[in-house]
């Protein structure tokens, strides 16, 4: 015997049986109600839950690759030294008459760079800035050479006497 409470029938008997299921007269909207569909899911819905399961899937790949080189040291011992530093005061002529400073700098770079790279390295991107105080300005930064380092390429670096790859102007006099 089923009584009827709110939207959802309680059965007087538990478990249910089936022969007396099999002569009550069935809800048709019981099934659907519950969540047990007999009914096939569509295509779409399928495909839904390959997609969000293919992705969920991708998501935790990537989260263990990242954990993978997310631990390890990024640095390397590097030596670096200058060997001649001169300032001159030239005019620029590309901005303004007026004469500025031009600094030339040759260094010395010795560094092994080999043991930062891993699978998920591709290439370094090195660069050596000079940053000084001037009157006019607290902080002031110049990129003064660079280099890309490629996966496999050597990665053992020793230059000697190595000038700058760009120029170190100062937008007045403040190199002296």
């Amino acid at each position: 015997m089923r009584l009827p409470v709110g939207d959802i029938w309680a059965s007087s008997t538990w478990p249910p049986c089936f022969g007396e299921a099999s002569k009550e007269k069935k809800d048709p909207d019981t099934r659907t109600r519950f969540g047990t569909s007999s009914a096939m899911h569509t295509v779409l819905t399928r495909l839904n839950a390959l997609a969000a399961y293919t992705m969920s899937v991708l998501a935790g790949l990537t989260f263990l690759c990242f954990l993978s080189t997310f631990f390890l040291d990024y640095s390397a011992r590097s030596q670096i030294g200058t060997v001649n530093v001169v300032v001159k005061h030239v005019s620029d002529y590309s901005a303004s008459r007026e004469k500025n400073d031009l600094g030339f700098l040759t260094f010395d770079l010795k560094a092994d760079l080999t043991p930062i790279f891993n699978w998920n390295v591709k290439q370094l991107f090195l660069y050596l800035t000079a940053e000084y105080e001037t009157p006019r300005n607290q902080v002031n930064q110049v990129v003064l050479w660079d280099k890309i380092i490629q996966r496999g390429e050597s990665a053992v670096l020793d230059y000697r006497s190595m000038n700058t790859k760009y120029y170190f102007w100062d937008d007045g006099n403040g190199l002296k």
